[in-house]
């Protein structure tokens, strides 16, 4: 089992990576470097990357060195997969390795094996250093700089991965810190496989979205918050490169949510995850809410609030400052959510989470509920949060922002958990139910969004008549469309109090 951790940053910055002291102190024996070229190989349909698997062959030398890797998982940056190596021929598969490994099936029917062919190439020069990152505990530290290259496309590979070779994963966590501290440093949930295939279909790296995560319906409660956790975190993976890079603001909307998800798992499985088992991560990662908050908040306004006032109403006095301030104050945001991001905090961040899911202080569920296994967790988490969301729901004061406020906090939670315990129950009941919300939650975002609104256009300021009659305006229109929506909310209560809950 492969258990190594990925870290990228800047050609220049990785070039001092031999000469930090932390390393010199840490090496045992030489470097060692190497050119490196590797082939991957997959059916013209990607069925191996499909199956979450990765075929290659790289030239090491003068030898050709098969490698299949399959299963595991990537939690909070930390790569764990079943390896298989074998000797190859020249550019040759080795039909016989891949036959003793978990996808015998799969490699031996013919059909499958006559469809194999190049998908994509890599080539880069390692250097590896053998490294004592504990008592007990080795790795292998690798640097590594090339190119992926895919048909006429290629992009670059300038990495770290330390790779655990005997002891405590706990220590390689810790040396990662250490080397966070030295070098400006990201951590990357991509492999290179997973580059290599997005590189070859040309559709870049889009914003990840949010997935379902993997659940067993009789497994320990523990082995459910692991499984829903991770898949959070690599949510957020999956976005905060988008979010450093690029201009797009689906980058940091999808950012957002899957911090507003993992923060709701914290929330939701609270009697079975006491509060102090965490520390200090759900500060830790509110703080980290609030920066990507407000970059969000500028983006709706200037993306989505904005437009539609300027296309009815665009030749009103003022309304093309009110846009001009708003992008400045957004990009202004922006950058405090790249700079949080980019920032070595946000790195020990992740792996102090990575530290905790390793650990599991969490897993003397005995403690907790007596809900047997995670499908009796999943009914009592549901059933809690449905009751949270009805005395909410009948307490609140239409004409009360706050209290709406509160009801679809509460909504989005039941929302959330009905997306992470979905695989333990029917999907139509589970569809069915989500979509029932939908009016309701509808109703909420609007009103929600008047409140941001009013306080955007207050932080922008009224420096003159113009300024004042356009923000005046765009309040007015905000306040049109949330009582549209408040029109509706009584009918949307009653709809979603006649949803039968399926659990």
């Amino acid at each position: 089992m492969e258990i190594e951790l990925k870290l990228v940053g800047r050609e220049a910055d990785l070039a001092r990576l031999g000469r930090l002291p932390l390393v010199r102190e840490a090496r045992l024996g030489r470097a060692q470097t190497r050119l490196l070229h590797s082939v991957y190989y997959d059916t013209p349909d990607h069925d191996l990357a499909a199956r979450g698997m990765a075929l290659r062959l790289r030239r090491v030398g003068s030898r050709w060195i098969q490698t299949f890797k399959c299963g595991g998982a990537v939690d909070a940056g930390l790569h764990q997969r079943e390896e298989f190596e074998a000797p190859a021929t020249a550019q040759l598969l080795n039909m016989q390795a891949l036959l003793a490994t978990p996808a015998a099936d799969l490699f031996s029917e013919t059909r499958f094996r006559d469809r194999l062919s190049p998908v994509f190439s890599t080539a880069f020069r390692r250097t590896r250093w053998n490294i004592a990152v504990g008592p007990g505990s080795t790795a292998e530290l690798a640097l590594d700089l090339g190119r992926i290259e895919a048909g006429e496309r290629s992009e670059p590979i300038h990495e770290i991965e330390i790779e655990l070779l005997e002891g405590d994963a706990a220590h390689l966590l810790t040396f990662a810190h250490a080397l966070l501290e030295a070098l400006p440093l990201r951590l990357e949930n991509a492999s290179k496989a997973e580059r290599g295939y997005a590189l070859q279909a040309g559709r870049g790296r889009a914003p990840a979205r949010a997935t379902t995560p993997a659940l067993e319906a009789r497994a320990p409660v523990a082995d459910g918050f692991h499984a829903i956790a991770a898949n959070c975190a690599a949510h957020l993976l999956g976005n905060d490169r988008g979010v450093i890079e690029s201009d797009d603001p689906e980058y940091i909307h999808q950012a957002r949510v899957a911090i507003r998800r993992l923060r709701s798992a914290f929330s939701l499985f609270r009697p079975y995850v006491p509060r102090e088992s965490l520390g200090d991560l759900p500060d830790r990662f509110r703080a980290l809410a609030e920066v990507l908050g407000s970059a969000r908040d500028w983006d709706v306004f200037v993306t989505e609030t904005l437009p539609p006032v300027r296309a009815r109403l665009g030749a009103v006095p003022g309304l093309a400052e009110v846009e001009a301030r708003a992008t400045a104050l957004g990009g202004a945001r922006r950058t405090d959510a790249r700079a949080a991001l980019s920032a070595p905090t946000y790195g020990h961040l992740l792996l102090d989470f990575l530290a905790r899911l390793r650990a599991r202080p969490w897993a003397a569920v005995e403690d907790g509920p007596a809900d047997g296994n995670l499908r009796g967790c999943a009914r009592a988490v549901l059933r809690r949060q449905y009751k949270r969301v009805c005395r909410r729901g009948r307490a609140a004061d239409r004409n009360d922002a706050l209290s709406l406020h509160a009801l679809r906090i509460e909504i989005k939670k039941l929302r959330y958990a009905l997306e992470f315990l979905a695989p333990l129950f029917p999907a139509k009941a589970v569809r069915g139910f989500v979509r029932g919300t939908a009016d309701l939650q509808d109703v909420l975002g609007r009103l929600n969004d008047e409140a941001v609104t009013e306080r955007l256009l207050q932080s922008l300021g009224d420096t003159d008549a113009e300024m004042s009659h356009a923000t005046g305006i765009v309040r007015g229109w905000a306040h049109a469309r949330a009582e549209a929506g408040l029109a509706r909310f009584d009918a949307a209560w009653r709809a979603f109090e006649k949803l039968d809950p399926f659990w």
